[in-house]
């Protein structure tokens, strides 16, 4: 099989593995908060099953990092896949015979959660090795595509269950995708367009390889950059989490069928901008550049959350098309931004060091966000919602100024000189 058929196939196989086994887990996550509230009574229990999928990508994705890059990832990837099979199936025994557990689930949940950040991890690794960096863009692009479904899908299909079977049901089910994605991924050449063999390295210890990753993102200013500007986008956007719902609920006293239709248009938004970005045929010639003119813009529109607190609509309508725009534009925003800063990873780390910067992003990322709700949370119990708004946006406009600064940008992008996207064999130095 020539390259270009091998290409289509890994398209496809692809696409069907990511969707079957992102559908399959989000309408799992949703039955099994159902579940949960339903057996505890309270949130505290929800919010400990929170934890138990957040603690592990904080903790284990420098380890996976690490194992992406001296073992084979097409072993990393399917030896997680079918460890998570085994685990689910071993829930849904103890399920059947035992019914409903609280404890169980959560030890599940954790368990779950730390071996898919070997596979998330091991998996953004070998893209560029899967398909190539001509076609990275398409494939991010694709990969949010399909994530945006399912998270609009997910939860439908899981509310249906939910009314109709027992919670046996959601485990056969997440199974089942699990096993389709398995299969599938084990047709799949992890090494068709490979840059370095990983296995060729000499293997060192964990806190040496890990230092030697930290070393390599603080010697190339862009990487340095893209860590710090995640970090502060999964911070700032806590104010959107936290302080919409706070606004829309407690201030404004929206019903519950308009703060519905409201968060519905985030996911609309990040439906829309996947699906542009998954038809573009061309790709972005600068692709940082236009990631900082989305965050910029993104930072203005935080600002406005807070407008109808100062500023009289006319009626409740008013303000449910206003914040049902500025969260479609919110969502859409923040998709457009990271799609060309992935791309950009992908063409321009390193082969060798792509599990350890991809570890050290996702950590970085995942421990941001129950920072940021934890900081909001108190925030907007002491300070008017409205000017801690306009606060946070002043800071993310100011932190993506300076972060991508035109001497750090010019750099990956000088006049007269070729990216790596028109050296596909090669990472360029992101000096």
């Amino acid at each position: 099989m020539n390259h270009k058929k091998k290409i289509k196939y890994h398209f496809l196989a692809f696409s069907i593995s990511k969707f079957s086994t992102s559908l399959g887990n989000n309408i799992l996550t949703f039955g099994t908060s159902l579940y949960i509230l339903a057996a505890t009574g309270s949130a505290l229990g929800f919010a400990i099953n929170l934890i138990c999928s957040i603690l592990p990508k904080t903790l284990l994705a420098p380890v996976a990092g690490y194992c992406s890059d001296y073992y084979s990832r097409k072993k990393v990837v399917l030896i997680s896949q079918f460890c998570t099979i085994l685990t689910v199936l071993a829930l849904y025994i103890y399920t059947v015979f035992n019914g409903f557990e609280v404890l169980a689930i959560y030890s599940a949940t954790f368990i779950l959660t730390s071996i898919s950040t070997f596979n998330s991890v091991s998996y953004s690794a070998s893209l560029a090795n899967l398909f190539g960096t001509d076609y990275i863009q398409k494939v991010i692009s694709l990969n949010q595509l399909i994530v945006s479904v399912s998270t609009i899908a997910g939860p439908i299909l899981g509310g249906l269950l939910y009314g109709l079977f027992s919670f046996e049901i959601f485990l056969i089910i997440n199974i089942f995708s699990y096993s389709i994605s398995f299969l599938l991924e084990t047709t799949m050449n992890f090494n068709l367009y490979r840059i370095q063999n990983n296995m060729n390295q000499v293997k060192e210890n964990f806190v040496s390889s890990f230092k030697k990753g930290l070393t390599y993102v603080k010697e190339h200013p862009l990487l340095k950059a893209i860590v710090l500007i995640t970090m502060w986008l999964n911070l700032f956007m806590a104010s959107i989490n936290v302080g919409g719902a706070y606004i829309l609920v407690e201030i404004l006293n929206i019903s519950a069928t308009n703060y519905g239709f409201i968060e519905a248009s985030s996911a609309i938004g990040m439906l829309c901008i996947s699906l542009f970005f998954a038809l573009l045929n061309k790709k972005l010639k600068r692709p940082l550049f236009f990631s900082k003119f989305c965050i910029l813009v993104l930072s203005i529109l935080i600002s406005l959350l807070g407008l109808p607190l100062v500023v009289e609509f006319s009626s409740n309508t008013g303000i449910v098309l206003f914040y049902t725009v500025l969260y479609f534009s919110l969502a859409l925003l923040g998709v457009a931004a990271n799609i060309p800063i992935s791309t950009t990873l992908q063409n321009n780390v390193a082969d060798e060091y792509k599990g350890r910067v991809f570890g050290l992003i996702e950590s970085c990322a995942v421990v941001m966000m129950p920072l940021g709700t934890l900081v909001y949370g108190v925030l907007y119990n002491y300070f008017p919602a409205e000017w801690i708004l306009i606060v946070s946006s002043a800071i993310l406009i100011l932190s993506t100024l300076y972060l991508f600064r035109k001497s750090v940008l010019t750099d990956i992008y000088p006049e007269g000189k070729k990216t790596s996207e028109n050296h596909p064999s090669q990472a360029i130095d992101l000096h």
